[in-house]
C-alpha cells in the first residue's frame, strides 16, 4: 500500500532532480504526472510527527498532505517552533499511525502561516521543498554463528 506520505516523497524526489537540471527520463515524467493525479488536492489525515527546527523540536499531528504543502496542529502549547519564515524539518516515523517503522521520513519545509487555536496550541501551514530523505529501518539479523554466542552468553 502506497500511503500520501510516500506519493508525497516520490514526487519531492523527482522534483528536486529536475529542479537540480539533471532532467527527468520519459519514464519519471510519466510517473510524476501519475503522482500528480493521486494526489492533487490536500488528502486530510492523521499522522504524528516531529516537526525540527534549530532551536527545538515538537509532536505535531499532520492533519492535511499536498504535494509540496503540508498542514500540521502541535500536540502541546508548551513552546514554540517554527515562526513565519522559519526553515524546519517534517520528519515522521514509520508510517505516523503507530505501526511497524519500516522507514521514516524528513522534508525540509519553510513555515508559511501559524495560527493559533483555542486550546492554545496552533495550526502551522507548510511548504515543502527540497530533496526529502526516506530511511529504511530493517530488523537486525544474527548470524548463526552470532545466534550460537548471544546463546552461550
Amino acid at each position: 500500500m502506497t500511503t500520501a506520505f510516500e506519493i508525497v516523497y516520490q514526487y519531492q524526489q523527482l522534483m528536486a532532480k529536475c529542479e537540480s537540471y539533471d532532467g527527468l527520463t520519459l519514464d519519471e515524467i510519466g510517473e510524476l504526472s501519475i503522482l500528480a493525479d493521486r494526489l492533487s488536492t490536500f488528502r486530510s489525515l492523521s499522522i504524528a510527527a516531529e516537526l525540527r527546527s534549530q532551536w527545538c523540536s515538537h509532536a505535531v499531528d499532520v492533519v492535511a498532505l499536498g504535494l509540496e504543502r503540508a498542514l500540521c496542529v502541535e500536540r502541546s502549547s508548551l513552546g514554540k517552533v517554527g515562526e513565519v519564515g522559519e526553515a524546519v524539518e517534517l520528519r515522521v516515523i514509520g508510517d505516523g499511525l503507530g505501526g511497524p517503522a519500516a522507514a521514516s521520513y524528513r522534508i525540509a519545509a519553510s513555515v508559511i502561516w501559524r495560527r493559533q487555536r483555542t486550546d492554545g496550541s496552533h495550526d502551522i501551514g507548510l511548504r515543502l521543498y527540497g530533496t526529502p530523505l526516506r530511511i529504511c529501518h530493517q530488523a537486525l539479523r544474527l548470524t548463526p554463528m552470532l545466534e550460537q554466542i548471544a546463546i552461550a552468553a
